[in-house]
């Protein structure tokens, strides 16, 4: 918020922001194609699913309930629920933790330099879709080696799943 408003107004308008993601947040909010399928399929695989976000947690809770996503998930870590957030390798370390899981054996989907960071600084791979607002060419130049167009084509590609 910093970047938007000047020091002295930074508490009221970060206030003011929360509060109108509190009205509007579950008016449109979606699933991207093969999203749904994805996780349904690891988790008939055993494997555990996880959200990892900047966003508050209770908002991404609050979305992921409304989408019918929570029940298939493990895990919804977000702000707030710990003093860390993306890219801080603490913050992976407590998911990974209270996801009984390590870095060795888990993976991290995402579509962002940050997301990038985040895997990176918690030692594990981080497999890009450009589903978000960075395009391919962004995501390999923040060091993204493996980029897909969508869920659909990561499932094939990383987990071998062909997805409906």
């Amino acid at each position: 918020m910093g970047h938007f408003v000047a020091p002295e107004l930074v508490a009221e308008a970060c206030r003011l922001h929360v509060a109108y993601t509190e009205q509007i947040q579950l008016e449109d909010p979606t699933v991207y194609a093969g999203g749904r399928e994805l996780v349904a399929a690891l988790r008939a695989q055993g494997i555990h699913t996880g959200v990892l976000t900047n966003k508050i947690g209770d908002h991404a809770r609050a979305i992921l309930a409304h989408l019918g996503l929570a029940p298939q998930l493990d895990l919804v870590l977000g702000a707030r629920d710990c003093p860390w957030r993306k890219p801080a390798a603490d913050f992976t370390g407590e998911a990974l933790h209270r996801l009984g899981a390590d870095s060795a054996t888990t993976c991290l989907v995402g579509d962002s330099p940050f997301d990038l960071a985040t895997a990176a600084n918690a030692g594990m791979p981080c497999f890009c879709v450009t589903t978000g607002t960075h395009d391919e060419a962004a995501l390999r130049a923040a060091g993204a080696t493996e980029v897909y167009p969508d869920l659909r084509s990561l499932s094939a590609g990383v987990f071998g799943l062909r997805l409906p």
